[in-house]
């Protein structure tokens, strides 16, 4: 599939460290990365390894394995867990380093200060809206923005499926791609997952920003990051052909409608760009 990335327009591809991540619903271990590197310079695109988890004492020694090894790899590494920074300083690898802390970055002031560190990018909060995030980007250079895919509601430590199965004595419910709650305020499907990590709740909604995309990018943002859990490859597919069209000139309503005709049963949504952040 990095082949038919590369045609659709994407310039880096991102997979996740085996057990380095919260929310993977696919992982690479050491020789995975290293035949995605092989296949993403073949294709002329650059790779990013995620590590959006946060390690604790007794984890420092795996996170330190990891590390060592991407320092070795061609690639960038997307990081949750601020020790991670340090790791990478003495590994000499700062500046390949994408600090994720998902809802977390949410100011110009915080941008600025990790990007002072040396690292390579920042990504910005998704639950911002459209005039928070065009003036974080607009201030701190190598920004990173969410533009696509179902975004990340909860994260637990706790085993919550696992606790349901044993209290309910159903069926094992961890590593299930296909589980999704309902809640009785809600129609809609949110999609859920458990890893021996922890367990992490999805929005019913994909994000899509096909209105944003040009603002975004005018307003100086760097990196524009889709997010492919629970969501078709097929389907992201022409998500990225169309915010591509949209960046070299293309009609952004006439590129979202023909998106909406392929995939009418998507449920999709502006997200929080339009509804002002509460202080």
């Amino acid at each position: 599939m990095i082949q038919a990335y590369a045609a659709a327009g994407a310039d880096e591809i991102q997979i996740v460290a085996q057990g380095q991540s919260y929310s993977a619903l696919r992982s690479f271990d050491f020789e995975g990365v290293r035949k995605a590197e092989q296949l993403c310079n073949e294709a002329g695109i650059a790779l990013s390894v995620e590590m959006d988890r946060l390690f604790f004492s007794d984890e420092t020694r795996e996170a330190d394995e990891w590390m060592r090894f991407l320092s070795n790899v061609c690639c960038r590494i997307s990081f949750m867990d601020p020790g991670l920074a340090r790791l990478a300083k003495q590994m000499h690898c700062l500046n390949e380093m994408i600090y994720t802390p998902l809802t977390l970055l949410t100011s110009d002031h915080d941008a600025a200060w990790w990007m002072a560190q040396g690292l390579y990018a920042v990504s910005v909060s998704p639950l911002l809206t459209k005039e928070e995030t065009m003036r974080i980007v607009s201030k701190i250079p190598s920004m990173e923005v969410s533009v696509f895919g179902h975004q990340i509601m909860s994260v637990s430590r706790r085993p919550l499926l696992s606790d349901y199965a044993h209290t309910y004595h159903t069926e094992q419910m961890q590593n299930r791609k296909n589980l999704y709650l309902i809640e009785e305020t809600r129609d809609q499907k949110m999609p859920i997952y458990e890893s021996k990590l922890g367990t992490v709740i999805y929005t019913d909604y994909v994000l899509h920003s096909f209105a944003e995309m040009k603002a975004f990018a005018d307003a100086g943002a760097d990196r524009f990051m889709m997010d492919s859990v629970f969501v078709s490859d097929a389907c992201t597919l022409d998500a990225l052909k169309g915010y591509s069209a949209v960046l070299h000139g293309a009609d952004a309503q006439k590129e979202e409608e023909k998106f909406s005709l392929k995939h009418p049963d998507l449920l999709v949504s502006e997200g929080y760009y339009g509804k002002e952040t509460v202080r």
